[in-house]
């Protein structure tokens, strides 16, 4: 019962903040509607922050620098990677709180001064 009602409140949210963007969707959420707050005295929009692939590009392959290591070990007849993302770079693991009470281990690159 309280995943039901806490799942109603947060869809009649949405709906709030959907109207109050002055949309009438929420497909028609964009990049833009987003803020992030980079400092204390600054906020940009996730349009600024980060780079957003057109449309196809997953279908036609990608040159981005920072996506063209991933395209190529992506395979479609496998979620695996067909390599390690990373391979030959050096990692750090380091302990992660993921959520409350849970602690996990992520790897990390470790970037030299070279």
């Amino acid at each position: 019962m309280r995943v039901a009602h806490f799942h109603r409140e947060t869809v009649i949210a949405l709906a709030e903040l959907i109207a109050a963007a002055g949309l009438n969707h929420p497909r028609e959420l964009r990049p833009y509607h987003f803020m992030r707050r980079t400092g204390p005295d600054r906020i940009v929009s996730f349009t600024e922050l980060y780079r957003f692939m057109e449309p196809g590009e997953l279908l036609s392959g990608t040159t981005h620098p920072s996506l063209k290591e991933a395209w190529e070990v992506a395979s479609p007849e496998s979620f695996c990677a067909a390599r390690r993302l990373g391979a030959g770079k050096h990692h750090a693991r380091r302990r992660v709180r993921a959520w409350p009470g849970a602690i996990v281990w992520r790897e990390f690159p470790v970037f030299s001064k070279d």
